[in-house]
């Protein structure tokens, strides 16, 4: 996506989630092609979530798809916590990329 300054924009995709494995996945790959990067902040999913996130990294890297990370936390009774944890990412890249301007499309899980 470029801006009105013919500037490149960072798009970044951001789901907050806990298990609901199926609602996950769909959210995901509905997303993914239109982000240049993707975050998931697990918020103590079971065993099988977790290995499925893992996963996803390698097929992103493997497919050259979007960069995709995996914040594994436990849950601590803070949304505010889970998203600062993907908006630390936003500012990493706003870092990295310090001339385009970085969007977030946030989720929740439901």
């Amino acid at each position: 996506m470029i801006d009105e300054d013919d500037q490149p924009i960072q798009i970044l995709g951001a789901l907050l989630c806990q298990d609901r494995f199926e609602d996950v996945k769909r959210h995901i790959f509905r997303v993914l092609p239109h982000v240049d990067h993707y975050v998931v902040v697990d918020n103590g999913s079971g065993s099988e979530m977790r290995e499925w996130l893992r996963g996803l990294i390698d097929w992103a890297d493997q497919t050259g798809g979007p960069q995709v990370e995996v914040i594994f936390r436990r849950w601590n009774d803070s949304f505010a916590d889970a998203r600062n944890a993907y908006l630390a990412v936003a500012e990493r890249l706003a870092t990295e990329y310090p001339n385009q301007p970085v969007f977030i499309a946030a989720a929740d899980d439901d």
